[in-house]
């Protein structure tokens, strides 16, 4: 398996507008395959061996498994399990915070408050919750009131304050309000994945609990470049959560006050459009992206350190999110957008679906996850593929394709 043969030839490594859809469906039973104890009979990398890699211990099993009849295969600590990003795409850490989402299941209230301002204002320094135990009855109602979590006449200051932080607990959880997450009764929570323009995937997740915001941004943070597009069904929740949660990173790229907007988000304000030609696909700008910028977190082809966070379309318009700064996340603000397809996604959870084992519910975790990495692997190859048989066709005499510094194709003599 080269890593090469799975990086999109139009991308590369630098993608530019990414898309992100989970697949409850993609799941298997949670007994006897997964555990959430620190138990000694679950098996861990560490368990293994010092040194030992999370897919290095599943390819050992794979291997023994295949050479042996008799092997029986482990019961899996829930919380080892490495989201797969291809080699090229990495960035310094792949990071898992599974442990550390909400085990609720139900549809949070969207009157419960603002998560966004909520998460702006902790980040900005307005508002510190560790101060929240020691403040008054008439502060805590001044941000229940800026934050419009709901309150009543005989709400003590005790009721003020967890109203308060079960709102910051809902964002850290990685819930939202806006979008209803589901997922099958004793089962995994699914899968999760990232694809490029061109649907080859850039990062993929198998979740052990119901999916959240929390898996977007952990996919997101694990790729070497973030693109400076990202489409999501709940983008609302995932910029509220990335701030919380990464407050430096996301001040450099959604902005405090931004939040992954184009503009800041005010409730009431018409969102204006923007022009953001840099942001047009690769295939219609006038450089083809060959013109490249140089700088600490910037994304070589847009030259932008801003990240856009934005909605898909077609639910945008068939599930309209609650609050009226949620318009601001509309992709259809940004007219260089139009190219870009945002239902690929669903389209790519259909061919995959397809492809799957039948009876994928009573696979073993360590099968699962290893099934699923290989089928990214492949897919990818089989698209890239796909792409250079298109170049060779547009090859002159004495020309050759081979990949440039980000490992786009590029026809050189």
């Amino acid at each position: 398996m080269d890593p090469i043969d799975e990086i999109c030839g139009i991308c590369g490594t630098v993608p530019i507008y990414a898309i992100g859809d989970g697949n409850a469906k993609a799941c298997i039973k949670l007994e006897n395959n997964f555990s959430t104890s620190s138990q000694a009979a679950v098996v861990t990398p560490e368990s293994i061996g010092e040194g030992t890699s999370f897919w290095e211990m599943i390819d050992q099993y794979i291997v023994e498994r295949a050479t042996y009849s008799n092997t029986k295969l482990p019961t899996l600590q829930a919380y080892c399990v490495k989201p797969h990003v291809p080699k090229l795409l990495q960035g310094p850490d792949i990071v898992n915070t599974e442990a550390e989402k909400g085990r609720r299941t139900a549809k949070i209230d969207s009157s419960i408050g603002d998560l966004c301002e909520l998460a702006a204002s902790i980040s900005s320094g307005k508002i510190v919750m560790d101060d929240i135990p020691n403040m008054s009855k008439d502060d805590l109602k001044e941000i229940c009131n800026k934050c419009s979590i709901p309150v009543t006449s005989n709400d003590s200051a005790v009721v003020l304050k967890r109203k308060i932080q079960d709102l910051h607990t809902t964002i850290l959880e990685g819930k939202s309000p806006c979008h209803e997450f589901v997922h099958a009764k004793e089962c995994t929570g699914g899968r999760l994945f990232i694809i490029c323009p061109h649907q080859c995937v850039l990062a993929s997740k198998t979740l052990v609990h119901q999916e959240s915001v929390r898996d977007h941004v952990d996919l997101l943070l694990s790729l070497h470049t973030m693109p400076s597009v990202y489409v999501s069904d709940s983008p609302c929740a995932v910029s509220s959560h990335f701030l919380l949660r990464n407050p430096v990173e996301s001040n450099l790229r959604i902005g405090t006050r931004r939040r992954g907007c184009f503009e800041e988000p005010i409730s009431g304000c018409i969102p204006k459009s923007k022009d953001l030609p840099q942001l047009k696909v690769i295939e219609l700008r006038e450089d083809r992206g060959n013109t490249i910028h140089q700088g600490p977190s910037i994304h070589p082809i847009t030259g932008l350190t801003e990240v856009f966070l934005l909605g898909e379309r077609f639910h945008e318009s068939a599930n309209p999110h609650k609050r009226d700064t949620c318009r601001f996340h509309n992709i259809r603000l940004c007219q260089d957008l139009n190219e870009y397809k945002t239902p690929l996604a669903e389209v790519e959870n259909n061919r995959l679906k397809m492809l799957r084992i039948r009876a994928t519910c009573t696979q073993h975790a360590v099968v699962h996850v290893f099934y699923n990495r290989l089928m990214d692997f492949f897919l990818n190859r089989s698209i890239v593929r796909a792409q250079k048989e298109s170049v060779y066709k547009m090859l002159k005499e004495g020309e050759k394709i081979a990949r440039d510094e980000y490992h786009r194709f590029k026809i050189m003599k």
